[in-house]
C-alpha cells in the first residue's frame, strides 16, 4: 500500500507539473511589436506581410505610430477547429529597415480584440524568411545576439552582412551594447560602448561588413522592454558545391528565457544536413550532442555544430544558452530548399497545444513540421485531431518526428504533456521557417533607483556595478543601468551617481614681516608658493595653491654693466648678463626688513662684420695689419660708452672658375673658354696649344683643339687655380647591317643595326620623312609599298661629330595582293584587280554585293574591275565581297575572300 501511495503521489505531481506548464503564458497575445530586417536577395520588390491566427473571430489593427499609417483586418474562421486567420501586406516604406546605424521610424504595433498568434514574413524572389512574433508581455530588457555570418566563397559575400534591429515599445528607451566588430556605416569603433535612445515605435539597425558577426553581443535597456530582431541580409551555409545565399530573419527571446535542453531535426531532403549555432549566455558552458562533448563556450561566445542530413540530435548545455537551426544552401534545381533559420525552443518551454499556418510563396510549396515530446507523452500527440504517435522515433527522454503537412492551418495537441517544435516551407532555392508557439515563465519586472556620491577619481563598487577611477570622473550626475535576474524576478537598477569634482584654487596673500598666515592646520611665515590639500564638506580633496609675499620697505638701486661681462654689486651676482634686468631680494637691517630692487642696465658691445676676398698669394692691408691667408680676424676698439667695440674681418679666397662653351667638339672646331674674376689671367694647356701665346692676359680666349686638351689658369705664383678639359674625336666610319637584302611585299619588316666603330648615337632618316634614333631599330613598312626603300643613317660620336651613309633596298613581291578601296571615277586608284608575282596558270575572280548577289567575274588575272556589273550597269557606292582562286604554273594553289570599298 505504501508503494501504491508513492506511485499515486508521483503521478499527481507529474499531472500537476504538466497542468502548471500548460497554464504558463505563451506567444499568444493581444499586443505585439514587429520589426523587419534588410533583405538583400535577388532582384524584385521586397514583400512584407503579417499573418495572425486565432481560435476565435478577431479584429486586428496594424499601425506605425511614428508615421500615423494603419490598417485594420478581420480574422475569419475556417472549418479546422474554428481557427480564424488573416494576412496583411505591409508597405515597404512603413516597415523595411534599410538604413544602418541611425534611428528610423519602421516599428509596427499590432493590437487585437482577442488572443492571436502572430508571424511576420520578409520575402523576396528566392530570398526570404519568417519569424514568430512575441507578445509585448513577453519582451525583455536584456538580450544576447545570435546571428549567422557570411561565407566568403558564396554569392552572399558582397551582398550580405549580419544584422540586428531594435524596436522601442516605450518613449525614452535607452539601449546599451559593446560592439564586437565594425558596422556599416561605422559609428563606434569595436570594443567601445554604443548607446542609443529610441522613442516608442522607433527602430535602430546595425549591419556588419562580411565576414563580421554580432553573435554574443549583450544588449540591455534602461528597464524598458524592447524587441530585438536578428539575422543576415543574405548568407550562405556551405554545402559541398552548393553556396547559394538567402535571407534569415528571427525575433530574439529575452536572455532570461534561454534554456539548456534542445531537440533538433535536420530539414527534409538535405543530404548534407544543416548547421546548429549555440551561443552561451553569462556562464561558461559545455555543449554536448547526444551526450558527446562538441565544445566548451566562454560567456557570450558561439560555436557551430554540423547536423548531418536525416538525423536528430539532443543538444544539452551545462548553463543557459541560445540555439538556432540554420538550414544549408542549395543550387538551382538541385536539393530542395535553401538557407533559413529558426530559433529553437528549450524543452522546458513547451506548450500543450499550438496553432500554426503555412503560407504559399512564389517558390515554397512543400511543408513540414518537426515535433519533440517527452517519451511518456507520445501517445497523446495529435495533429489536426488525428493521432501521430506512430510517426515518432528516438530513444532517451525525448521522442521526435518530422511530418509532411499541407499548406494552410494546423493544430497540434498533447493532452498528456508539453512539446516543442518548428515548421518550415521549402521549394526551389527557397525556404522559410517558424518556431511553434512556446511558453514563458512568469517574470516579474521591478525597478530600483539608488542615489550615491563619489569623489572624482575614486572607484565605484555597488549593485554589481564597478567603475575604475576616472572612467566616469566628470563632475555632475551620471546615470548607470544594470539588470539582475533572481529566479523569475528581473530587477532593473538605476544608479544615480553624483561625481564630485576635485577643486583647485589659487590665492595670493601678503603679510607683514614676522606675521603668520594659517591655512587649515598649516602655519605659513615665509614668502613662497605652497600647495596644500584640504578636505571639502563632501569629503573630497581640494587643492589650494598659496602665493605668499612678505610686505617690506622697498629700496630702488640703479647700475650699469657692459654686455658679456660678469656683474657683482649690492649683494647681487650675474655671470654673463645680456639684457637689462631688475633684480630683487629681501634683507633685514637692524630688525627692519627691506626689499631691494636693482635696476641693472646692460650696455651692449657693438660688433661689426666685414667680408673680404683675396687671391691665393696676394696680400691685404686691414687695420694696420698685413694679411696673406684666409680666416676670421678680430680687432678690438673702445666705444664712447666705455664698453668694447669689435670689428670681425672674414677673409676668404676668391673662387675662380673656368667654363668652356662646348666641352666636346670635332677636331678644329672653335671653343670659347671664359674665366670668372677680374684679375690678370695666365693661361696654359696640356698638351701645349700654340694659340695661347697670343692670348695671355685675355678673358675669354678662343681655341681650336685638334685633340683632347686641358686648359688651366695660373695665379701669380704659377699655381693652377682652375682647369677645364675639351674633348675631341673624329666622326665614326659608317657601318650598316640590315637583316634582308630586299623588302618582302608580304612581310615588309626590316631590322637595321649601326655597327660603326666609335658610335655614340645614331639617327635614321627614311625617304617617307619618318625619323628614328637608336643603335638598333625595327620598322614595318605599310602598303602601298614603293619599288625600293631608301634610308640614310647618320652615326655620331660623343662630341656629335657625324658621318652619313645611304642604304637602298629593292621591293620583292612574292604573293597575291588586292587593294581594299578604289574610286572608278577618279584619275588614280580607279581599278580593282589582282597583283601577283606568280606565273599564273588558272585564275578566277567573282565580286558579290552585301546580299550575296554576283556583280562581276573574270578568269583573266590581268583584267581589272571598273565598278560596273557584268551588264555594264554602274554599281552603287559601298562594300563588296570578292572571292578568288589562283593556280601557278608550278602547281601552287591559292584562294580566299576579302572586302573592297567602292567610292563614288
Amino acid at each position: 500500500m505504501r508503494r501504491l501511495a508513492a506511485i499515486v503521489l508521483v503521478l499527481t505531481l507529474l499531472l500537476t507539473s504538466v497542468a502548471a506548464q500548460c497554464d504558463l503564458p505563451t506567444t499568444k497575445g493581444r499586443d505585439f511589436w514587429v520589426g523587419y530586417l534588410w533583405n538583400n536577395g535577388e532582384a524584385g520588390t521586397v514583400e512584407l506581410s503579417i499573418t495572425a491566427i486565432s481560435d476565435t473571430t478577431a479584429t486586428m489593427t496594424v499601425e506605425n505610430p511614428c508615421t500615423g499609417w494603419s490598417i485594420t483586418l478581420n480574422l475569419t474562421a475556417t472549418s479546422l477547429s474554428n481557427m480564424a486567420h488573416a494576412t496583411i501586406n505591409i508597405p515597404m516604406a512603413q516597415g523595411l529597415n534599410t538604413q544602418g546605424s541611425m534611428v528610423s521610424n519602421f516599428g509596427l504595433h499590432v493590437t487585437s480584440n482577442a488572443d492571436i498568434w502572430l508571424t511576420a514574413m520578409n520575402n523576396r524572389l528566392a530570398s526570404g524568411d519568417a519569424a514568430s512574433i512575441l507578445p509585448t508581455s513577453q519582451l525583455g530588457t536584456r538580450y544576447i545576439v545570435q546571428d549567422y555570418p557570411n561565407t566568403t566563397t558564396s554569392e552572399s559575400a558582397n551582398l550580405g552582412g549580419c544584422e540586428v534591429a531594435f524596436l522601442a515599445t516605450e518613449d525614452s528607451t535607452v539601449l546599451s551594447m559593446t560592439l564586437p566588430c565594425n558596422t556599416q556605416p561605422a559609428t563606434v569603433a569595436p570594443g567601445n560602448t554604443l548607446n542609443v535612445t529610441l522613442q516608442r515605435g522607433q527602430t535602430y539597425l546595425l549591419v556588419t561588413p562580411t565576414p563580421n558577426e554580432f553573435s554574443g553581443m549583450e544588449v540591455t535597456s534602461n528597464g524598458k522592454p524592447f524587441a530585438m530582431f536578428q539575422g543576415n541580409r543574405l548568407t550562405a551555409v556551405l554545402n559541398g558545391n552548393y553556396t547559394s545565399g538567402d535571407h534569415i530573419y528571427e525575433q530574439a527571446v529575452p536572455a532570461e528565457a534561454l534554456g539548456t535542453d534542445y531537440v533538433v531535426t535536420a530539414s527534409y531532403g538535405r543530404t548534407w544536413g544543416d548547421m546548429v549555432r549555440i551561443t552561451a549566455a553569462d556562464e561558461t558552458c559545455i555543449v554536448t550532442a547526444d551526450g558527446v562533448p562538441i565544445d566548451t563556450l566562454a560567456p557570450f561566445t558561439s560555436c557551430d555544430y554540423h547536423l548531418p542530413g536525416n538525423t536528430t540530435r539532443y543538444i544539452h548545455t551545462s548553463a543557459p544558452a541560445g540555439a538556432t537551426l540554420v538550414m544549408a544552401s542549395s543550387t538551382w534545381n538541385a536539393q530542395p530548399g535553401d538557407v533559413s533559420s529558426v530559433t529553437l525552443t528549450p524543452m522546458d518551454a513547451g506548450v500543450c497545444n499550438a496553432m500554426f499556418r503555412l503560407k504559399h510563396t512564389e517558390r515554397c510549396s512543400t511543408y513540414y513540421v518537426a515535433v519533440a515530446v517527452g517519451q511518456t507523452h507520445v501517445a497523446a500527440m495529435t495533429l489536426d485531431g488525428s493521432s501521430i504517435a506512430s510517426q515518432f522515433s528516438g530513444s532517451g527522454a525525448y521522442r521526435h518526428a518530422l511530418i509532411p503537412v499541407s499548406e494552410g492551418n494546423h493544430v497540434l495537441n498533447c493532452t498528456g504533456g508539453t512539446f516543442t517544435g518548428y515548421t518550415y516551407a521549402i521549394g526551389n532555392v527557397e525556404s522559410y521557417a517558424l518556431p511553434l508557439p512556446r511558453s514563458f515563465l512568469e517574470f516579474t519586472y521591478d525597478t530600483v533607483e539608488v542615489f550615491d556620491t563619489v569623489c572624482q577619481g575614486q572607484a565605484v563598487d555597488t549593485l554589481g556595478i564597478y567603475l575604475v577611477p576616472n572612467v566616469t570622473a566628470h563632475p555632475g550626475d551620471t546615470v548607470i543601468y544594470r539588470n539582475r535576474t533572481v529566479a523569475t524576478v528581473v530587477t532593473h537598477y538605476i544608479l544615480h551617481l553624483t561625481v564630485m569634482p576635485v577643486y583647485r584654487n589659487e590665492y595670493t596673500h601678503n603679510i607683514a614681516y614676522g606675521d603668520t598666515l594659517w591655512v587649515g592646520d598649516s602655519a605659513l611665515t615665509r614668502a613662497g608658493t605652497y600647495n596644500l590639500t584640504l578636505t571639502t564638506a563632501y569629503g573630497c580633496d581640494s587643492i589650494v595653491v598659496i602665493h605668499l609675499r612678505i610686505e617690506a620697505d622697498t629700496i630702488h638701486l640703479y647700475d650699469t654693466v657692459c654686455q658679456g661681462y660678469p656683474y657683482a654689486g649690492y649683494g647681487f651676482t650675474l655671470g654673463d648678463p645680456q639684457l637689462s634686468v631688475v633684480l630683487e631680494r629681501d634683507t633685514v637691517d637692524g630688525g627692519t626688513p627691506y626689499h631691494i630692487m636693482l635696476h641693472l642696465t646692460v650696455t651692449p658691445s657693438s660688433r661689426s662684420d666685414v667680408y673680404r676676398n683675396i687671391i691665393l698669394g696676394d696680400t691685404l692691408f686691414f687695420e694696420d695689419t698685413t694679411l696673406t691667408e684666409a680666416g676670421d680676424y678680430r680687432f678690438l676698439h673702445t666705444a664712447a660708452s666705455g664698453c668694447d667695440s669689435v670689428v670681425v674681418l672674414h677673409l676668404g679666397y676668391e673662387a675662380i672658375g673656368i667654363a668652356a662653351d662646348n666641352e666636346g667638339v670635332c677636331p678644329g672646331e672653335e671653343v670659347i673658354i671664359t674665366a670668372s674674376g677680374t684679375h690678370t689671367f695666365q693661361w696654359t694647356s696640356s698638351p701645349p696649344d700654340p694659340e695661347l701665346a697670343s692670348q695671355q692676359g685675355q678673358n675669354p680666349i678662343v681655341v681650336h683643339p685638334t685633340i683632347t686638351t686641358t686648359y688651366s689658369l695660373l695665379d701669380a705664383a704659377g699655381n693652377v687655380v682652375a682647369s677645364v678639359t675639351v674633348g675631341t674625336g673624329a666622326a665614326p666610319k659608317p657601318c650598316v647591317e640590315v637583316n634582308r637584302q630586299e623588302l618582302d611585299f608580304d612581310d615588309p619588316i626590316l631590322t637595321y643595326h649601326d655597327c660603326s666603330e666609335g658610335r655614340h648615337h645614331t639617327f635614321w632618316i627614311f625617304a617617307d620623312g619618318n625619323q628614328m634614333s637608336g643603335e638598333r631599330l625595327r620598322r614595318q613598312f605599310h602598303h602601298p609599298l614603293p619599288d625600293s626603300v631608301s634610308t640614310t643613317m647618320k652615326t655620331c660620336n660623343q662630341y656629335n661629330c657625324c658621318a652619313d651613309t645611304l642604304i637602298t633596298l629593292p621591293m620583292k613581291i612574292r604573293s597575291v595582293w588586292f587593294p581594299n578601296i578604289f574610286t572608278p571615277d577618279a584619275d588614280q586608284n580607279n581599278l580593282f584587280q589582282c597583283f601577283t608575282s606568280l606565273d599564273v596558270a588558272k585564275f578566277s575572280l567573282v565580286v558579290y554585293n552585301r546580299w550575296g548577289l554576283e556583280m562581276w567575274n573574270t578568269e583573266d588575272v590581268n583584267q581589272p574591275w571598273d565598278g560596273r556589273r557584268t551588264n555594264g550597269t554602274p554599281c552603287p557606292q559601298g562594300a563588296y565581297v570578292y572571292r578568288y582562286w589562283i593556280t601557278s604554273a608550278d602547281g601552287r594553289f591559292d584562294g580566299g575572300t576579302g572586302t573592297v570599298t567602292l567610292l563614288r
